[in-house]
Parts: structure tokens; C-alpha cells; sequence
């Protein structure tokens, strides 16, 4: 089982602050960026440790799998009508 992310970053020795600054300098990045690849460039010269890169980088995996998840759902749903 994955922990949760706001377990993780204890477990990697990130505080609540600079997971929270992790994360908001993250949603800003995917906002702009086209390609997960490209969010990673962009992310990881914000990283101060490999453990912030991992961390951010699960966050990011964790959001585009709901993303794809919410267009199957919606993909689904449109069939149906």
C-alpha cells in the first residue's frame, strides 16, 4: 500500500512547509507545462534533495492517474448518452 502524501513527506524528512512550498511551486509548473516530462524539468530545479524530487514527483504521478481516471469516467458517461 502507498502512503499517503502528507505521510510521505515526514517519512522523507520534509517539513509541512516545504512540502506545502513543494506542492504549490508543483501545481503552478503542471498548470503551465504540456507533458509530465516537462513538469519534471521544471520541478526538479526547485529541489533542494533527492527526497523532494521523489516526493513531488509522486504527487504529480498520484494527480495525472485521477486526471486519467476522471476522463474514463467521463469518457464512459458520454457513451452512455
Amino acid at each position: 500500500m502507498l502512503m499517503d502524501s502528507k505521510i510521505l513527506h515526514e517519512a522523507l524528512g520534509i517539513t509541512e512547509e516545504r512540502a506545502t512550498e513543494l506542492a504549490v511551486i508543483s501545481a503552478t509548473i503542471t498548470k503551465e507545462s504540456k507533458t509530465m516530462l516537462e513538469i519534471a524539468e521544471k520541478v526538479s530545479v526547485h529541489c533542494k534533495h533527492p527526497n523532494e524530487l521523489f516526493l513531488v514527483s509522486y504527487g504529480i504521478t498520484k494527480f495525472s492517474i485521477e486526471q486519467q481516471r476522471m476522463n474514463d469516467l467521463l469518457d464512459f458517461i458520454n457513451k452512455i448518452k
